[in-house]
C-alpha cells in the first residue's frame, strides 16, 4: 500500500514537471479574436499576459513587423493585418522548481530552499494565416518549426515536410506531434536533416509541435532548459 502511494506521489510530480515542458503556445480564434493559446492537447490555460515576449508579422514579402496585440485578463489576443502571411511569438513560462516537499513552484532555484530540481521553460509559435510564400527561419528563435511550403496551399490529407531546428541547426529525432490539439502522442521522427513528414490531419485547425531539452552546469537557477515550438495553421470553413 506504502509503495502505491509513493508510486503515485512521484507519478505525479513527474506529469506535473512534464506539463510545464510539454505545453505549448499556438495561435487560434477565440470568441471571435485570434488569441495565443497556452496548453496542451484539447485542454488550454489561462496565463499572464506578461510572459508573451513579443508577436510579430511577417507579410507577403517577408517583412517583420510588430503585430497589434491586446492584452486580456487571462490570455493575449492578436490583431491580424490582410497582408500577413505569419504570425510568429514567443512564451516565457518562467523557472519551475521543486521544493524539499515534492511542491512545484514558480521560481528559480536558488530562491528554493532546498531545491530538488529545476528547469526554465520557453516556448514559441510560428502561425500560417494566409497563403503566400513559405516562412524563413526565424531569428530569434531558439526551437521552431519550418514548413517547405506554405500548408494553406495544402489540404487535409496532404502531406507536409517539415524541418526542425535548435538555435538555427537541425536537430535529429526530434519528436514532432503531428495533431498536438488532438491525437498529440501522435510522432514521428526527424531525420539527420531535421526534416519530418507529416500528414495534415484535419480541415480546421492544425497543431503542429515539437519539445526539446537542454541540461545546463553551473547555472544556479535552472538544471535543464525545456523548449516546445509549434507550427499552426487553420483551413478556412468550407474551402
Amino acid at each position: 500500500m506504502k509503495k502505491s502511494i509513493l508510486f503515485l506521489l512521484i507519478s505525479a510530480l513527474s506529469i506535473f514537471s512534464y506539463q510545464a515542458y510539454a505545453h505549448g503556445v499556438w495561435l487560434a480564434e477565440r470568441v471571435g479574436e485570434q488569441t495565443i493559446v497556452l496548453g496542451e492537447g484539447a485542454v488550454d490555460d489561462a496565463y499572464q499576459p506578461e510572459k508573451v515576449l513579443f508577436v510579430k508579422s511577417i507579410d507577403k514579402d517577408g517583412n517583420i513587423t510588430d503585430a497589434k496585440i491586446n492584452k486580456h485578463e487571462k490570455n493575449v489576443s492578436v490583431a491580424v493585418d490582410d497582408n500577413a502571411t505569419a504570425i510568429v511569438f514567443r512564451f516565457d513560462n518562467g523557472f519551475w522548481t521543486q521544493n524539499q516537499d515534492g511542491k512545484w513552484v514558480n521560481r528559480p532555484k536558488n530562491e528554493v530552499e532546498s531545491a530538488k530540481s529545476a528547469g526554465r521553460y520557453m516556448k514559441s509559435g510560428i502561425a500560417i494565416v494566409n497563403k503566400g510564400s513559405t516562412v524563413k527561419p526565424i531569428a530569434d528563435f531558439d526551437l521552431q518549426i519550418v514548413p517547405k511550403v506554405n500548408p494553406l496551399t495544402l489540404k487535409a490529407g496532404d502531406k507536409l515536410v517539415v524541418t526542425v531546428l535548435f538555435k538555427g541547426k537541425p536537430v535529429k529525432g526530434a519528436k514532432v506531434m503531428r495533431d498536438y490539439n488532438n491525437y498529440y502522442t501522435d510522432a514521428v521522427n526527424t531525420d539527420e536533416n531535421g526534416e519530418a513528414e507529416v500528414v495534415i490531419r484535419n480541415e480546421g485547425l492544425n497543431v503542429i509541435a515539437v519539445g526539446h531539452k537542454v541540461d545546463v552546469e553551473n547555472d544556479p537557477k535552472a538544471d535543464k532548459y525545456g523548449y516546445m515550438s509549434t507550427l499552426s495553421f487553420t483551413f478556412p470553413f468550407g474551402e
